[in-house]
């Protein structure tokens, strides 16, 4: 069995008017070198992204498609780095804003969509 290895992490997300950060996440967790990668979203290469006041712009070139994303598909969409699971994205979420649960249905949504769009492979 793999030595278990430990990640620290402190990320934080601006707001898109660039004066305050709307999310910072902490998080120490154990990393396993084997573990699959298959189910941890990450954002495709390529993307011509841009911040706006009410969350990002997103140019595909390979597509020709222009894409508005709201401030919570931002989020996500910081948040599919290739590390992250959806489950785990949910629970960044939870942690970050003091829910009560972890919006999973609406974070697997999310990313269901974000995937259908071909923004996150």
């Amino acid at each position: 069995m793999p030595e278990e290895l430990v990640r620290q992490e402190r990320r934080t997300i601006e707001g898109t008017d660039g004066t305050a950060p709307i999310l910072t996440l902490n998080r120490n967790e154990a990393i396993m070198p084997d573990a699959p990668k298959a189910d941890r979203p990450k954002v495709v290469a390529g993307l011509e992204i841009n911040k706006v006041a009410d969350g990002y712009i997103v140019y595909q070139p390979s597509r020709d498609r222009v894409h508005y994303l709201n401030h919570t598909a931002t989020i996500v969409l910081e948040l599919c780095d290739g590390k992250n699971s959806a489950a785990e994205i949910a629970g960044l979420l939870r942690s970050a804003y003091g829910m009560a649960e972890a919006p999973d249905a609406e974070v697997s949504a999310c990313l269901e969509q974000l995937a259908g769009e071909g923004l996150v492979s």
